[in-house]
C-alpha cells in the first residue's frame, strides 16, 4: 500500500500499488533510425526483452511533419513511441503492472535509436482502496 492524501491534502488515503509508468524524452537520436520500421520493430521486440507479453500488433502512423508514432498493447498495459527525425527526439511511454528492468529498457532504446540522453519521469501508479 502507498500512502496518499485526499484532494484537500488533509486525510491520508491508502492506495494499492498498481504498476510503474515510465515517461521519457530521448535526445540526440540518429535521425535515420527514427522511422516507421524502427519504431515498429522496437515495439515488437522491447516488450519481449523486458519479459512483458505483447497482446497486439503495433499500430504505427506516419505524420505530415515526418514524425512517426506507434503503440502496442501488452498484457500488463501499453508501450508507445513517437519519433521526430527532424530533431532527433523520441518520446517514450511504458506503463506496466508487472515489474520491468528500467536499465535494460534505456539500453535497448540507446542501442536501437542511438539516444545520447534521457529526461525521464517514473510514476508509481496506484488505485484507492
Amino acid at each position: 500500500m502507498c500512502p496518499d492524501f485526499d484532494k484537500d491534502g488533509e486525510r491520508p488515503v491508502l492506495r494499492a500499488a498498481l504498476g510503474t509508468h515510465w515517461v521519457a524524452d530521448a535526445y540526440g537520436c540518429d535521425r535515420q533510425l527514427l522511422n516507421a520500421e524502427g519504431v515498429e520493430l522496437a515495439l515488437i521486440e522491447i516488450p519481449e526483452v523486458l519479459g512483458l507479453r505483447r497482446v497486439s500488433e503495433p499500430q504505427v502512423s506516419r505524420h505530415a511533419d515526418g514524425s512517426v508514432a506507434g503503440v502496442v498493447l501488452i498484457a500488463e498495459s501499453h508501450m508507445s513511441l513517437h519519433g521526430f527525425p527532424a530533431t532527433g527526439g523520441l518520446h517514450v511511454d511504458l506503463f506496466s503492472c508487472a515489474p520491468f528492468d528500467l536499465p535494460v529498457l534505456r539500453s535497448e532504446l540507446t542501442e536501437r535509436f542511438r539516444a545520447l540522453a534521457f529526461e525521464e519521469t517514473l510514476i508509481d501508479r496506484g488505485i484507492p482502496v
